[in-house]
């Protein structure tokens, strides 16, 4: 996975303050979401990955994400990024809903069919 300017000040807040801002994440609160980018995408381009609305990851091809979430219904999405070849960066997708149990991992792709980017859940 890519260093993302500023890492730590976009995720950490996000993943102390919780979903609805002002609950903390405890051992037993937290969930872990893995996120994958096949090594032989047809798009050469970056994904970004966005967690409750916010940057969390930049895939490229073959590339994967761990993160740790909070438990509960979380938002996700995937975009295009504007860098390198691709300098248009498309909107980002759909958000998708997932719900995460206090220690579950789940585990998904990033996909893209003619409507677009999307996440697909996976084995881990």
């Amino acid at each position: 996975m890519r260093a993302i300017a500023s890492f730590a000040a976009l995720i950490l807040p996000l993943f102390t303050t919780g979903i609805a801002g002002g609950e903390s994440i405890t051992p037993d609160s937290s969930a872990r979401l893995i996120v994958e980018r096949d090594s032989s995408s047809a798009n050469a381009c970056d994904i970004e990955l966005y967690v409750q609305n916010r940057l969390a990851a930049q895939l490229g091809p073959g590339e994967r994400a761990v993160l740790q979430v909070a438990a509960g219904e979380v938002s996700l999405a995937v975009t295009q990024a504007s860098s390198g070849p691709c300098l248009e960066a498309a909107s980002p997708s759909r958000p998708q809903s997932a719900l995460f149990a206090p220690g579950q991992t789940r585990a998904y792709r990033i996909m893209q069919d003619a409507s677009g980017l999307f996440l697909s859940p996976a084995s881990e």
